[in-house]
């Protein structure tokens, strides 16, 4: 939504807009485009950050604007708003903190990857 959207509490359930007015809201856009050659430096981008131990959302300011973006789709401050929004809606795990489960979330809805090839290299 562009510039500083506010809304009324009677469009909310809880922090959230309520499902029946979400059709009020202009839509900018339903699809990110990459090409194969962006998602393929994504992708390395990614892996080398894995590599470096650099990969890291569970401290803000870890990584860079740019960085976040390359790998989110937003920036480092919306993904931070974004994480406040739905933190008590994500667990903690052995595996993954709940940081690093939305980073996950945001990078798969942007690549439309599955995990595996994220992980593993596979096309």
């Amino acid at each position: 939504m562009q510039g500083k959207p506010r809304c009324c509490k009677r469009h909310l359930r809880g922090n959230f807009v309520k499902q029946e007015e979400e059709s009020r809201i202009p839509q900018a856009s339903n699809t990110t485009t990459l090409t194969a050659m962006k998602l393929h430096l994504l992708l390395d981008d990614l892996r080398s950050f894995a590599r470096k131990g650099s990969l890291n959302f569970n401290v803000p300011g870890a990584l860079s604007d740019t960085d976040c973006i390359r790998l989110t789709g937003i920036t480092a401050s919306n993904f931070e708003n974004l994480f406040q929004c739905v933190k008590g809606s994500i667990r903690n795990t052995t595996a993954r903190s709940s940081r690093t489960c939305l980073a996950i979330l945001l990078m798969k809805l942007r690549t439309g990857l599955s995990h595996s090839s994220r992980c593993h290299g596979d096309t």
